[in-house]
């Protein structure tokens, strides 16, 4: 009997795992076709202040800052580094070419800094955040991650559907791109494939509840917006800011808007270690953020290991294992030209084909990774190790 009732958990999660996989690529294709219709229509160039916050150097970011002095934009624009005192990619942002680099309130530069400690309860990123904020000069505020590589035409994207004054926050689907290592294929593999979750929820105006979240990567919105919703001091003291922001954005009745194109992310060589930090990282994050979606994904996570399970189980009960083989191998394809949709059209990376063969290594682990993030309550971040607590709070450990 209890052989019995496990393959039925097995085959069912894999019909989930197929059939999720299938209807979540028919969204995501919907939803690029339909996009047009979600935007509002005529121009829209508001001035807008870039927040940048900075911890730390990552492989490629001198060219990650340089990209941002080249936005194609008939609005003006300024950029605002925001990070503590003595950060070490200080000296990359004072070298940036043809800009002149002064602190706020001198003149009226292009490229500001802000330096300020980080506050007693705050996580750096949300404080350095918050320090930007106070220094820009425009309503309009973009906020990116020193890791994004912009094409010239992302403040147009961000900024066109703010057009429309029911939207509330804008944000982009991070796609990992240029894998040099295992590990950063790794991350590709891991974080990519997110696309699948957030053009459904993005299709349907994110109106149920538990559908109201966005990726923090790259966001647009109003500081009057902000301010509503209590500023970024409201989030102080959580482990991350961008599902909760959303959440109360839309609580006050405004609209959440994704951008079709991919946010570009640098991912050229990431460890083993660091791949597995970040996995960690997001899984935990997100099961404190977003429970019942954390729990609804099961299928895209336990779906491999499941089906090969199913096919050691049809081994050792005598039966014929050739239907529990072909199912195997029919996961296997669905889940191989996913991917391939996923990282090498949609997000444009040729690279990560050349890491197909870490596809099964990542799913051995992944379904762990995802069970394991159902108790783990520390994750490391920058350098430090946090505790997470009710409503994510994050309790600095190192």
């Amino acid at each position: 009997m209890f052989f019995l009732i496990l393959q039925f958990l097995l085959l069912l999660t894999i019909g989930l795992f197929l059939g999720v996989h299938l209807v979540s690529h028919l969204l995501a294709l919907l939803y690029r076709v339909m996009y047009p219709l979600f935007l509002p229509r005529g121009e829209f160039a508001p001035e807008v202040s870039i927040v940048k916050p900075v911890k730390g150097i990552d492989r490629g970011m001198k060219e990650n800052l340089e990209s941002f002095c080249r936005l194609d934009y008939s609005g003006s624009y300024e950029l605002i580094f925001s990070a503590e005192p003595g950060d070490p990619a200080l000296p990359l942002v004072r070298a940036l070419p043809g800009r002149e680099q002064v602190t706020p309130g001198e003149g009226d530069p292009s490229i500001s800094i802000v330096q300020r400690p980080c506050p007693s309860g705050w996580m750096g990123r949300a404080a350095n955040l918050r320090n930007g904020v106070l220094a820009a000069r425009h309503e309009t505020i973009l906020f990116s991650d020193t890791d994004v590589r912009p094409d010239p035409a992302l403040l147009e994207r961000f900024l066109q559907p703010l057009a429309d004054k029911r939207i509330g926050l804008v944000f982009g689907w991070p796609a990992y791109r240029g894998c040099e290592t295992l590990g950063a294929a790794l991350l590709s593999i891991s974080m990519n494939p997110a696309i699948l979750l957030l053009a459904p929820s993005a299709l349907i105006g994110f109106r149920p509840t538990i559908c109201r979240y966005a990726v923090g990567t790259t966001m647009a919105m109003r500081k009057r917006v902000l301010h509503e919703c209590g500023g970024l001091e409201a989030f102080a003291g959580l482990a991350t800011e961008d599902v909760p922001l959303a959440r109360e954005v839309a609580r006050r009745g405004y609209r959440l808007h994704l951008v079709r194109e991919p946010v570009i992310v640098v991912n050229e060589r990431v460890s083993f270690k660091g791949w597995l930090e970040h996995v960690e990282r997001w899984l935990v994050m997100t099961r404190y953020h977003l429970p019942l979606v954390y729990a609804a994904s099961f299928p895209f996570f336990l779906g491999m290991p499941a089906a090969a399970l199913n096919l050691l189980l049809a081994a050792y009960l005598g039966g014929d294992p050739g239907a529990a083989l072909l199912l195997l191998l029919a996961a296997s394809v669905v889940r191989l030209l996913s991917l391939v949709v996923i990282n090498a059209v949609m997000a444009k990376d040729a690279s990560f084909l050349r890491y197909l063969f870490a596809v099964p290594f990542h799913d051995a682990l992944i379904g762990w990774l995802w069970l394991w993030g159902w108790v783990r309550r520390e994750v490391d971040w920058r350098g430090g190790k946090y505790r997470l607590r009710r409503q994510a709070r994050a309790i600095r450990l190192t």
